[in-house]
């Protein structure tokens, strides 16, 4: 048959790689629970940060009628009922920093190597944004070599003769451009 993944992002899941979940959102291969997690609602799949706000603006009569039957959903809202704000607001969000100057130290894409610290020709495609395509021609510094979940190298990188280049290399904040995107000098 001709299996298709439409809308979802596969991943591996059990001890050993032997069945694939199919999200709506990339994670990574075997997803666990955040460490913020109060823990499991429902399926353990769902946006806990929102669910527990949604159950503590229910009214005190509602969420009893909630919590009326089943045992398990008692818990759960006794849970979300007694959330601290701060717990709640630990849920809002969670990115992992590493040090900026992590990443692959160098790749190589279609016969091109690019190196962490190497200049490239920046030569953005037609149907890049506006921003991108002011830049063609302008020589720029790779500072960050990236690959993404989907084996896609992305290249950070600062403009060359730009007068805030040290700063923007200082705070991360880079321009990113595929490999197809530039010439090696």
């Amino acid at each position: 048959t001709d299996a298709r993944s439409v809308n979802t992002y596969p991943v591996l899941v059990g001890e050993r790689d032997d069945a694939i979940l199919g999200t709506t959102i990339m994670l990574p291969d075997h997803p666990t629970l955040a460490p913020e997690s109060l823990g499991g609602l429902f399926d353990s799949t769902e946006i806990e940060e929102a669910l527990l706000l949604h159950v503590q603006a229910l009214s005190d009569s509602e969420r009893q009628e909630i919590a009326a039957g089943d045992p398990v959903v008692r818990e759960m809202v006794a849970r979300a009922e007694t959330a601290t704000p701060e717990e709640i607001l630990a849920l809002h969000g969670r990115i992992t920093m590493r040090d900026p100057r992590e990443g692959e130290p160098e790749a190589t894409v279609d016969g091109a190597r690019f190196i962490r610290g190497g200049r490239v020709v920046l030569r953005p495609a037609p149907d890049a944004d506006l921003h991108a395509r002011l830049l063609d021609g302008r020589t720029a510094t790779i500072e960050r070599i990236l690959v993404g979940l989907d084996g896609k190298v992305h290249l950070g990188v600062t403009i060359d003769g730009d007068p805030g280049q040290d700063l923007m290399r200082e705070t991360n904040r880079l321009l990113f451009f595929f490999p197809p995107e530039v010439e090696v000098i």
